[in-house]
């Protein structure tokens, strides 16, 4: 029965409740009695009833459906609308950005990046990536890198634009460091090659023994090869350069064998081997013939042994007199490294002793990045990089160098021990004259002036070979004082480094009463030669000079206005490393 009421007495409502239609008065209706036989209409009834039920689930379902893809959609047009207005400005950034960091990183190594990092990026304190060497640049490039990773710009904390240009900076910095990275491995695999001794280049009669045998007092082995060459090597000589790992380190290559603890006289016996191998366990030292043929101390030389004399000599040098014609090059040529334009330009320097480099950019930061391709930047008592025109207080310095006073020709620094190799001077303005030799610059070859003088001034020649005189510089707190010739030479004899500045000269108070004489009797001989040998080039604005400091004396005459040079020392020993791993030396 009850059955049969839920079925047959009405609709349920939304809550489960059965409703009935009310009379008069809300009485209920009297329905008809159920009759059991007529099952097809109650079937009928119960039908349409849950089929409404489903259609409204349906449309309810609808509904939501709509409302969520309403949603999701207008979702996705505000992300599309943002995207759009996000790479419009990235756009309008980009140009901006690319301009701002190409401008910054022109010619700039990691190093001059790393210390004006802050300039173009303030909105981090970069001051703590600065290096003061190459040896912290890994330090301070670490840092820099940590700062600027996209991890560490996020957008709640930096705008687009920061981002950008954080995120440009980054990988350019990255690009800077792993070229670097590659170029002083490649740097260290060149000079490991150099001590790496090969036969491709010795004739093949030269990497045979044909007989070893020791000398009649057994102090030494006498070696010959096929082609006749015949050597003689102590056996303490051999002992010191035993090139086994236990001797010689096997990737320094320095020595480990404590020579004081060979004995004088080492015993032994000497024996050819067919294979020619090195290394060994120190019981015995093997020599391939090629080795030994390359270290042969008994063969005689003229005058330099070219084997493994790779220093600076005069005789693989041009000397020159007043009609020479400086050679030049452009500063791109220089800074490239694909198209041996920096090889061609260290070639000229080293033959001539002077470079001229056209189109220079005009800053400090484009000289010390050519500075740096040759060497370490030299710091004096000028600071690393100088201008003769010096803005702050704490760059100034006492110097005939920032007048404009004419300049007689001279090398640089004579008052230290050793004088930087070389000088770099980039014209950034050029004084107007009234005539064309006002403000230019004069360069000597000293070299050319010394031969001169041991051809045809003898007496001189040995004069300012042999006496000492005292160069100095005083400034606030700085007293340099060296006693060194004028001349020096290496130990074939030959001029290797000059020596001039009656500038710096302090008086010859420790000379004899006729040393003075002879030092003015033979100083007026030097200065007609210098004078005779003067070439005269006024620089313009863009030009970039650098000078042999031990060989090519430089000055400039006289001007009025503003003339302004900026530049840099390079060592000598930094100068005459690039040259051999150039393969120029």
């Amino acid at each position: 029965a009850t059955a049969a009421r839920t079925l047959f007495g009405g609709e349920e409502d939304e809550e489960g409740e059965a409703s009935s239609d009310d009379g008069e008065g809300g009485k209920p209706i009297e329905k008809p009695p159920v009759v059991p036989g007529d099952w097809d209409l109650y079937i009928e009834r119960l039908r349409r009833k849950q089929l409404t039920k489903a259609k409204r689930a349906f449309a309810a379902s609808q509904e939501q459906q709509a409302a969520d893809d309403e949603e999701r959609r207008q979702w996705h047009e505000g992300h599309r609308v943002q995207q759009e207005k996000d790479a419009e400005e990235a756009v309008a950034h980009s140009q901006r950005i690319d301009a701002a960091v190409a401008s910054w990183a022109h010619h700039k190594d990691v190093q001059a990046m790393l210390n004006s990092l802050h300039e173009i990026f303030p909105f981090k304190d970069m001051r703590q990536c600065h290096v003061t060497d190459d040896a912290t640049v890994k330090k301070g490039y670490m840092k820099a890198v940590r700062l600027l990773h996209p991890d560490k710009l996020l957008p709640a904390d930096f705008s687009m634009y920061e981002r950008m240009l954080g995120q440009h900076l980054f990988s350019t910095l990255t690009s800077a460091y792993e070229n670097r990275r590659l170029f002083l491995r490649r740097s260290v695999g060149t000079i490991s090659l150099r001590f790496a001794h090969t036969t491709a280049s010795i004739p093949a009669a030269e990497t045979v023994l044909q007989a070893v045998k020791p000398t009649n007092d057994d102090e030494a082995i006498h070696v010959t090869w096929k082609d006749g060459v015949s050597s003689t090597f102590h056996r303490a000589w051999l002992r010191d350069n035993c090139t086994c790992p236990s001797c010689q380190h096997p990737t320094t290559l320095q020595r480990q064998i404590l020579t004081s603890a060979i004995p004088l006289h080492p015993t032994g016996n000497a024996s050819l081997y067919a294979n020619n191998s090195s290394g060994s366990d120190c019981v015995r030292s093997e020599f391939p013939a090629t080795w030994l043929r390359e270290h042969a101390y008994g063969i005689p030389s003229d005058g330099y042994d070219s084997r493994h004399y790779r220093q600076q000599r005069v005789d693989t040098k041009s000397l020159w007199g007043n009609d020479f014609t400086l050679p030049s090059t452009t500063y791109d040529a220089m800074m490239d490294d694909g198209s041996g334009g920096f090889k061609d330009g260290m070639a000229q320097l080293q033959k001539f002793g002077v470079l001229l480099i056209k189109h220079t950019p005009s800053s400090m930061d484009a000289t010390e990045a050519f500075a740096r391709r040759i060497g370490f930047v030299l710091e004096t008592i000028y600071g690393r990089m100088w201008t003769t025109r010096p803005v702050n207080p704490e760059n100034a310095y006492k110097d005939t160098a920032s007048t404009n006073l004419a300049l007689g020709p001279h090398t640089d620094c004579t008052y230290l021990y050793e004088p930087p190799g070389l000088q770099i001077f980039n014209c950034v303005l050029q004084a107007a004259a009234a005539n064309a030799d006002e403000g230019a610059s004069r360069f000597v070859d000293g070299f050319h002036v010394v031969e001169w003088l041991r051809k045809y001034a003898p007496d001189a020649f040995q004069f300012f070979c042999d006496t000492a005189l005292p160069q100095y510089c005083v400034d606030d707190d700085v007293s340099l004082h060296v006693m060194r010739p004028l001349i020096q030479r290496d130990g074939a004899g030959n001029v290797e480094l000059v020596r001039f500045n009656d500038y710096d000269r302090a008086p010859l108070t420790h000379l004899s009463h006729d040393q003075v004489a002879a030092y003015y009797k033979h100083h007026k001989t030097l200065w007609d030669v210098i004078n005779a040998g003067e070439v005269v080039y006024k620089m313009e604005e863009g030009d970039m000079i650098v000078v042999d400091n031990h060989r090519v004396m430089h000055g400039r005459h006289a001007f009025q206005g503003e003339r302004a040079l900026i530049g840099c020392y390079i060592g000598r020993s930094e100068y005459d490393s690039r040259l051999r791993t150039l393969g120029l030396l």
